[in-house]
């Protein structure tokens, strides 16, 4: 009766130490491609804004010559 509860706490137990060790080694990972994923986010945000900034740039001198 007691031996199926002793491996299922030593199952248990080794997960729980599987589970720290994959948890410690995954974080640094984990947030570094966090990290360059919002480095991308900003490029793409400051890419997007110079297109905005030159189509507004465009129109206005646009407007400006036919006026």
């Amino acid at each position: 009766m007691v031996r199926p509860l002793l491996a299922l706490a030593a199952v248990g137990t080794l997960g729980y130490i599987v589970w720290q060790l994959i948890w410690r080694l995954l974080l640094p990972v984990i947030g570094t491609l966090v990290g360059f994923l919002l480095v991308a986010i900003k490029i793409l945000f400051f890419i997007l804004l110079l297109l905005v900034a030159y189509w507004i740039f465009k129109r206005l001198t646009k407007q400006a010559e036919a006026g």
